[in-house]
């Protein structure tokens, strides 16, 4: 590409020309990765895939199970003999 204006011509050094600029590290086995990639291969892009997706299993499950126990409190509440204290808060004679 051809600058109208040398003064507007970009500062490359032949060093990041020859050679991508490695900016982070494969979050799965830890070789450098180039600024526009998240993983070095496809192994461990589908590999960190997995953790994501067992990340959020696990997350989805811990609400459910917070969902299902408060669930199950108000049903006991509900279906707890009628006259008790707790459901009425007074003696079982009135």
């Amino acid at each position: 590409m051809i600058h109208p204006n040398p003064s507007q011509t970009p500062d490359v050094s032949d060093s990041s020309v020859r050679s991508p600029n490695m900016v982070g590290s494969c979050p799965i086995c830890g070789r450098p990765l180039p600024a526009n990639q998240t993983a070095c291969s496809p192994k461990c892009r589908a590999a960190r895939s997995r953790q994501r997706q067992e990340a959020k299993r696990e997350e989805r499950d811990a609400k459910m199970r917070l969902l299902l126990t408060e669930a199950l409190g108000l049903l006991s509440d509900v279906n707890a003999p009628h006259g008790t204290a707790k459901e009425t808060g007074s003696s079982p004679d009135h």
